[in-house]
């Protein structure tokens, strides 16, 4: 019972630490960041695999589609059993 204790009050202190939320708010910048890096990488995708401006222009949007439609699928996924 003592040692169930102890192990619940350090998981709590664990996720409430100040070293954690850094982490996790690495994880949530890097995340978010990823979206807005297309234009980076889009010259190397052009080029690679040959793509046009106008199927550039597609994967694009479908990407930021697939982005917004993720968000409202994990929000589902969260309220709805599997």
């Amino acid at each position: 019972m003592g040692r169930d204790f102890e192990l619940c009050n350090f998981t709590l202190q664990f996720l409430r630490g100040r070293w954690f939320m850094m982490f996790a708010s690495y994880l949530i910048m890097a995340g978010a960041g990823a979206t807005y890096l297309f234009g980076v990488y889009s010259k190397t995708i052009k080029s690679t695999l040959g793509y046009d401006q106008t199927t550039l222009n597609l994967l694009s949007t479908f990407k930021d589609l697939g982005a917004n439609v993720g968000v409202l699928s994990g929000l589902l996924a969260e309220v709805t059993p599997t």
